[in-house]
């Protein structure tokens, strides 16, 4: 279990059925994002938000920086994707057929066509922080910190996302349905 004090932009949303926070991470321009349903086993607020009805802008928007607990499960997420599909239906098919792509710009000894295009990705929280790809988390605490008003215990089913704070889009969302305690 992770477990940390820290001040982290957070929000209450008992209307929408969720709170969140955001945890900057090493280079502060990605952020791991949590939303955590307020009642066990309710989703539905969460799925919401991951379909688009709320707008992730204007609810970090509302977000305060708060003396947050934060205690996170261990996990690890892996995921590699085949990137072709996507590629082909955003109208870049020449690229992955023989005969048809054109990269002679790359080399002249032999002609080139991509036969594979994969994305691996690996997001992984433990008792040292989270961990996206190759981005890390690490928090120094002040000994001067005082005791946390609010408490953000993930102890069940939650969504998480790795968010881009500069494009403003979520790169890796994910939904951990049976947390480890």
């Amino acid at each position: 279990m992770m477990s940390r004090n820290e001040i982290l932009p957070y929000v209450d949303m008992p209307d929408k059925g969720f709170a969140i926070i955001r945890k900057p991470l090493k280079n502060y321009r990605f952020s791991f994002v949590v939303a955590l349903p307020t009642e066990k086993g309710n989703m539905e607020g969460v799925e919401k938000l991951l379909s688009g009805q709320h707008c992730l802008r204007s609810i970090f928007k509302e977000q305060k920086d708060t003396p947050v607990s934060l205690k996170l499960p261990k996990f690890k997420l892996e995921k590699v994707l085949d990137l072709i599909p996507t590629m082909e239906s955003m109208g870049l098919t020449d690229l992955f057929h023989r005969g048809m792509a054109d990269l002679s710009g790359i080399t002249k000894s032999e002609r080139l066509y991509v036969s594979l295009l994969k994305q691996s990705t690996v997001l992984k929280v433990d008792e040292a922080g989270v961990e996206a790809a190759a981005a890390t988390s690490a928090v120094a605490t002040p000994m001067s910190y005082q005791q946390p008003e609010t408490k953000f215990h993930v102890t069940h089913s939650f969504v998480c996302m790795i968010y881009d704070e500069q494009l403003h889009v979520p790169l890796v969302a994910a939904r951990v349905m049976q947390p480890a305690s």
